[in-house]
């Protein structure tokens, strides 16, 4: 892959994660009251949620060189599915681990 398409890939990745976060803020704009008043969630006011959604926008803009994409379209569809894809890894890796100070297997009593 050149340099050229592997930015444009990472660029198209970054933007459909950006623009997931840009049309769930247009949604709570249109929420908003008849008089103009918007209810901003609290979380948009705090920077780590806007370090985190940056970092995760960052993931977005990798992911499409990992998934060996060879087109814009598809780069942007990873890109916004990132959020997704990053909850179903950190749930695998929750799995319950047996609990080791017990035995694995019956014993056997004479």
């Amino acid at each position: 892959m050149t340099e050229h398409l592997a930015l444009k890939l990472f660029l198209c990745g970054f933007g459909g994660s950006v623009a997931i976060e840009v049309v769930t803020l247009y949604q709570v704009y249109m929420a908003g009251d008849a008089s103009g008043n918007i209810s901003l969630p609290l979380r948009y006011k705090r920077l780590g949620f806007w370090v985190v959604r940056f970092v995760i926008a960052l993931m977005a803009g990798a992911l499409p060189e990992f998934y060996h994409t060879a087109t814009s379209i598809m780069a942007i569809q990873i890109g916004a599915s990132t959020p997704l894809i990053l909850q179903v890894l950190g749930s695998a890796a929750n799995i319950p681990r047996p609990n080791v100070t017990q035995p694995q297997h019956p014993t056997i009593e004479n």
